[in-house]
């Protein structure tokens, strides 16, 4: 992570080298940028908050909401493939009333949707850009990003069986506690098998529940689809800060999706290295050498960096011993 930061900054080319040149970054650009991510952040915590309430019989708050925001957002950034972020906010969800099968639910379907309009962005944009990728970029980033989409598809199918295929799902699941058990890695596997099957009870009646809110789910694909706008559209600010204007921003959001498809391919922490790897190759027909660099580092610095530090006090969330009343 830090190896790729001070490369960005201090290689030829690098920010540091922008700055010694004197070629000064438009500031309001990046202000532009900085308000997109606001925007990214605070859609999410709406949606958090409206599954909550429409999904609980519990009455969420919209602090509550912000929390469970920003310790999945922390957890999210420092962990392969963003592994940790729904685990911490599960817990941190039955904390303040939610049962945990109930804030599983939750969090799935908002996964899912979030999947779901990714994936329409990356395949929309590949089709939109076809020439673009054909004759700007290499072969190899190309394969890339079909790669990118396929796992992201392959991602939405397994979330769907997992979600509604539940004697398929119970079956997976109890032969890897019972293998478990046999190899004594768990204790009293039929204890947990048991268990279980009333926590899965719960997360169907969820799924059913959210599938039957129609306004509910189609206000989650609308402001998802918003939020994914406001990160997609955070490159362009930074294009536009190293004064270039010659592409639109509809282009920058194509290009930015499948940059984001494609940083789905090594599970490492933020996407670290994919990220950088393949917003080099895909954005750098639209920057000077001279400028990518420091251009990368910038978006990077905004939608990673600058996230962990602002969702950095909410980790303290996931050590703490007292809890509200749950149902």
């Amino acid at each position: 992570m830090f190896g790729i930061f001070f490369y960005l900054c201090f290689s030829e080319n690098g920010l540091v080298d922008l700055l010694i040149s004197s070629r000064w970054i438009g500031k309001n650009w990046l202000l532009f940028a900085l308000l997109s991510l606001i925007a990214y952040l605070t859609l999410d915590v709406f949606l958090i908050y409206l599954l909550s309430n429409g999904n609980s019989n519990h009455k969420y708050s919209f602090k509550d909401s912000i929390k469970t925001s920003f310790v999945g957002h922390f957890f999210s950034a420092i962990t392969p493939s963003a592994t940790g972020g729904q685990a911490v906010q599960v817990f941190v969800m039955s904390r303040y009333g939610i049962h945990a099968a109930t804030a599983i639910s939750i969090l799935v379907q908002k996964f899912l949707v979030f999947q779901i309009v990714a994936t329409m962005y990356s395949a929309t944009s590949m089709l939109i850009e076809t020439d673009f990728l054909n004759n700007k970029i290499d072969k190899t980033a190309w394969f890339f990003v079909i790669l990118g989409v396929l796992v992201q598809a392959f991602i939405i199918i397994a979330i769907l069986i997992f979600s509604f295929c539940r004697k398929f799902t119970k079956t997976i699941i109890e032969s890897v506690i019972r293998f478990l058990g046999k190899i004594k890695i768990i204790k009293k596997s039929e204890k947990k098998i048991e268990k279980l099957e009333n926590k899965l009870l719960l997360f169907y009646e969820g799924n059913k529940k959210l599938f039957k809110n129609k306004p509910l789910l189609l206000a989650t694909y609308l402001l998802t689809f918003l939020q994914l706008a406001c990160f997609f559209i955070v490159p362009y600010f930074v294009y536009r800060s190293f004064y270039f204007k010659d592409v639109g921003f509809l282009k920058i959001i194509c290009i930015a999706s499948l940059v984001h498809a494609s940083s789905y391919l090594l599970p490492t922490p933020g996407s670290t290295g994919v990220a950088e790897a393949a917003g080099y190759a895909l954005f750098s027909p639209l920057f000077s050498d001279n400028t990518i660099k420091p251009a990368l580092l910038i978006f990077r610095l905004i939608t990673y960096y600058l996230i962990i530090l602002i969702s950095f006090p909410f980790s303290r969330l996931a050590k703490k011993k007292e809890r509200k009343n749950a149902n």
